[in-house]
């Protein structure tokens, strides 16, 4: 289980635990910062998918079944949020779907279309050849420079982005969920637009929404406003 998550587990006094999927070819790292921006009591645990960051040895496939059975043992009787950003909403949608841990609060998305309705980008990416598809990356902000000189590290994330774009592109139904969700969007992503995101309504009774400032990678690009805008969308944090 251990291998799921980056950083330390939650301590018993935690309040509320906020459990962070990542984008597409992304890893646990992107959140590691998010920790300095949570309020007290707060602990921010990233998932770390494999093939990626420590994992990067295992092959990238992963299983919904196998990662909300993973964060239930690790929330235990803790509250916690989900938050996933773009094809990590997705996931976070179906580990919310499938978790057995009685502490779930809320499902958080950011610049995510939501399971029922596929972006056109994911169909563009997927039929894009390994140049275009990390031209489309580096363009979001989403490549270090460090990575693109090294050939091996390249072969390895298109290898990651591949597997995760298949894992996009399965259909789904629009199953509703009876979490609230809040979904943010980037004032200028180019990806998924303000009316994509809406769509987070069609599958819960209780969607709130919100933008940050920035692109596509905003929840990098500006932690601190990003979960600004989630405790703005959100219930106090001493609910019961």
């Amino acid at each position: 289980m251990a291998g799921w998550f980056l950083g330390d587990p939650a301590p018993p006094d935690a309040e509320v635990v906020v459990y962070c999927l990542p984008n597409a070819g992304g890893g646990a790292s992107a959140f590691a910062g998010w920790h300095r921006v949570v309020p007290p009591g707060w602990w921010v645990r990233p998932v770390q998918l494999p093939g990626r960051e420590n994992r990067i040895a295992e092959p990238p496939e992963f299983a919904e079944d196998e990662l909300a059975e993973a964060i239930s043992l690790d929330a235990g009787r803790h509250r916690f949020w989900l938050y996933g950003h773009s094809m990590g909403g997705v996931l976070a949608w179906e580990v919310a779907r499938r978790t057995t841990a009685p502490g779930l609060r809320r499902l958080c998305v950011g610049a995510s279309a939501p399971p029922h309705v596929p972006g056109d980008w994911t169909r563009r990416w997927a039929e894009a050849d390994d140049e275009a598809l990390l031209g489309e990356i580096a363009a979001l902000g989403g490549i270090p420079a460090v990575v693109l000189e090294h050939p091996r590290t390249r072969r390895q994330l298109v290898r990651v982005l591949r597997s995760d774009l298949t894992w996009l592109a399965r259909p789904r139904a629009a199953d509703v969920v009876p979490t609230p969700i809040t979904a943010l969007t980037g004032t200028h992503d180019s990806l998924v637009p303000q009316d994509t995101s809406a769509r987070w309504a069609d599958l819960s009774p209780d969607v709130r929404a919100e933008t940050v400032p920035g692109g596509h990678l905003f929840h990098v690009d500006d932690p601190g406003a990003t979960v600004q805008a989630l405790l703005t969308t959100a219930e106090p944090l001493r609910c019961a």
